[in-house]
């Protein structure tokens, strides 16, 4: 289903004309920005480290998805990818070591739509900022250790969706509750529920998991999908 979605979002903006950034040159300077705030952003990485220890950001006052993908190994390298007001914002790492130690910024606009996809190996040392408020979504499928030693910082009105798919996905995986001062007062009684899926039988996923509320704050109902082992 998550997967499923992710595919329908893509195609909708292959369906609307959709501002297009493509960077071809391994260790390119200069930050990337989009520009026009009123379509749709799609970022491509498509080189090693075409996007290594940049800053990448949706434009800040975006109303279109954005879409960042990463294509080439180290593609985004210690960068900071940041959504801004994009309203869904979607990440894809297809490379080796795209994202380690990178931060994924989905914590700007109230009500974000955030999908994160790691389809190789990560070296550990990156970390995912959700987004907060009712309506929000922080959604991550991996493959096979791709995001082992991943922090995930969230608020407790956030829905999670992590969605194991491949063996050791989300070990030693530490989700952290993030300090949302201005919203608290909005989101006091809702509580965002948590999904672990591991549907397939993988083993080790989840391995590890560590927790941490923020001032005793945690989110709804955790509902745990598992059929592997360890």
């Amino acid at each position: 289903m998550v997967v499923f979605f992710a595919s329908f979002v893509a195609l909708q903006i292959a369906l609307i004309h959709a501002e297009t950034i493509d960077r071809n040159i391994q260790d390119a300077t200069g930050d990337v920005e989009c520009v026009d705030p009123s379509t749709p952003c799609v970022v491509n990485c498509n080189v090693d480290r075409s996007c290594y220890g940049i800053n990448i950001r949706c434009h800040v006052n975006a109303s279109q998805p954005c879409t960042i993908n990463l294509y080439g190994v180290s593609a985004a390298q210690t960068s900071s990818i940041r959504s801004n007001s994009a309203p869904v914002f979607e990440v894809n790492a297809f490379g080796v070591d795209a994202v380690h130690q990178a931060t994924i910024f989905a914590n700007t606009r109230l009500g974000t739509e955030c999908y994160v996809t790691v389809h190789q190996a990560q070296d550990g040392g990156w970390a995912v900022l959700g987004p907060a408020g009712f309506g929000s979504l922080l959604s991550m499928s991996c493959d096979e250790d791709s995001c082992d030693g991943v922090s995930i910082h969230s608020h407790s009105s956030t829905r999670i969706e992590l969605n194991a798919m491949g063996h050791g996905a989300f070990r030693s995986t530490t989700m952290f509750g993030g300090n949302y001062a201005e919203l608290d007062a909005l989101a006091m009684e809702y509580r965002g529920p948590v999904f672990l899926r591991n549907c397939d039988a993988y083993n080790e996923t989840f391995a590890y998991l560590y927790v941490f509320s923020h001032a005793g704050r945690n989110h709804g109902d955790w509902t745990i999908h598992a059929y592997g082992h360890g």
